[in-house]
């Protein structure tokens, strides 16, 4: 991954809301060579040589896991990611949902990477309540 794709990675990670799921794919390990492996459980976190290890965001598996922790933090499952292209002809990634109207309505727009757009819906979703 690039230094800019490890960087939203590192922020998906910090985010309240984050949870590795099975089928994602984890990169890298602490003291040793760049590795990776699919999560088989859900977990909070990642412990031993893996706590540092970040979501492959280059992985299609990977994306399509976290759509759906944005879908589970904003409790709305119809919402998704497109690509669009801006008038420069660059290629634009926005959240949505379905408008009874059949009309998407654009949650988060105007980002470079899918990966991106995910961060930012994953960001703006609400923390999680915890009971004391």
């Amino acid at each position: 991954m690039t230094n800019e794709e490890i960087k939203i990675a590192r922020a998906l990670v910090a985010c309240g809301r984050w949870r590795w799921m099975p089928g994602m794919r984890a990169v890298g390990r602490k003291g040793y060579p760049a590795a990776w492996f699919r999560v088989e459980v859900p977990l909070q976190k990642l412990g031993g040589i893996w706590r540092d290890a970040v979501p492959d965001i280059t992985d299609p598996a990977t994306l399509g896991c976290i759509l759906q922790l944005v879908r589970d933090a904003h409790g709305d499952p119809s919402l998704s990611v497109t690509a669009g292209h801006a008038k420069d002809r660059r290629i634009q990634w926005e959240i949505e949902h379905p408008h009874p109207d059949n009309l998407p309505e654009v949650l988060w727009t105007y980002f470079d990477t899918e990966a991106e757009a995910l961060l930012r819906a994953l960001q703006a979703a609400p923390e999680v309540q915890v009971d004391a």
